[in-house]
């Protein structure tokens, strides 16, 4: 996996700088912070990067970027600024719509994870949650179509945020939406299994089956999801859904 510093290293072409080390070293230490859980270090470092870039018109590669306000965010999540936090991850998501474009798809669970839990989960603005989990399943959409990715290709891509909307819609009552967001991930379950199937395809599983789908598919995706760039700050034994590295 990636460290957030190597990806970094794309925006500093030579000749090197005093600004180039001091972003460097503001980065190694914001890692090494967030690593040991000292939030207030970590967003303090992260932050001065964030600063010296835009003082000195300085730009990273747009993966290292998202990650970057994604980390920042999570920093600002522990230390109980929800309000940064949600600015940070705005940012986060706006950097990881073009990541997504590139082929850096890493970006798409992690920021969307986390704004659940802020938004939804903390804040308790299940609207703004929903809003956030469609512009999730879209920023996915646009991406597939610009690389060129269909059927369960496409639909892989943003299947973890098109359950977390599937879910959040069925809990506010909008349930012909709901019914819409899953129907793609219903259809395909069901054709997978009516191609291992040894006997007769399964009756489809309606919104409340899918509800149940949704919140295993969650879990599952929990368990399978790759570190973005290394072990965790807690040393992986946090919930993956709010781990930012």
């Amino acid at each position: 996996m990636i460290a957030l510093a190597f990806l970094a290293l794309a925006a500093f072409a030579a000749p090197e700088t005093p600004i180039h080390e001091q972003i460097r070293a503001s980065l190694a230490a914001g890692e090494t912070a967030l690593q040991a859980s000292r939030w207030r270090a970590s967003s303090e470092a992260y932050e001065r990067v964030l600063q010296l870039m835009r003082s000195n018109s300085l730009q990273i590669n747009i993966a290292a970027e998202s990650q970057l306000y994604n980390n920042v965010g999570w920093a600002a999540f522990r230390l109980g600024e929800y309000e940064r936090a949600l600015a940070r991850y705005e940012a986060s998501a706006r950097s990881c719509d073009r990541a997504l474009v590139e082929g850096f798809s890493e970006c798409l669970n992690k920021v969307y994870d986390n704004l659940h839990e802020l938004v939804h989960k903390t804040l308790k603005r299940r609207g703004l949650a929903i809003e956030w989990m469609r512009e999730g399943v879209e920023s996915a959409a646009r991406a597939a179509s610009r690389r060129g990715l269909v059927g369960g290709a496409a639909l892989r891509l943003g299947e973890v945020v098109r359950v977390r909307l599937g879910y959040l819609l069925v809990l506010h009552g909008s349930l012909d939406e709901a019914e819409a967001t899953l129907r793609p991930l219903l259809e395909a379950a069901a054709g997978e299994a009516a191609a291992n199937a040894t006997g007769a395809a399964r009756a489809p599983l309606g919104v409340f089956g899918a509800l149940r789908s949704t919140r295993g598919a969650a879990r599952s995706s929990r368990r399978r999801r790759p570190t973005w760039a290394g072990p965790g700050p807690s040393g992986g034994t946090g919930p993956a859904r709010a781990t930012p590295t």
